[in-house]
């Protein structure tokens, strides 16, 4: 039910550009980008994740960035 709302929201609005917040296994991205999302870029804290989806969306040959973001752990005010 989910992934069928991210396919239909992604052909009806078509974005140049979607993030992934949380995006572990890139299904839903995956589905986004097949259905007229142009490019993602993905975030999450679990490294393990992160090196599925690269190799996934590599393999898959899909415009996506899987990037390493602790929300929870944002870094401090350094000046």
């Amino acid at each position: 039910m989910k992934l069928d709302f991210v396919g239909e929201l992604a052909r009806s609005v078509q974005p140049d550009l979607m993030y992934d917040i949380g995006c572990n296994s890139v299904d839903y991205s995956v589905d986004a980008l097949e259905n007229g999302a142009k490019k993602g870029i993905g975030f999450d804290f679990d490294h393990g994740a992160l090196e599925l989806a690269y190799a996934l969306v590599k393999a898959q040959q899909h415009n996506f960035l899987p990037l390493w973001l602790d929300a929870a752990n944002p870094s401090s005010a350094q000046g």
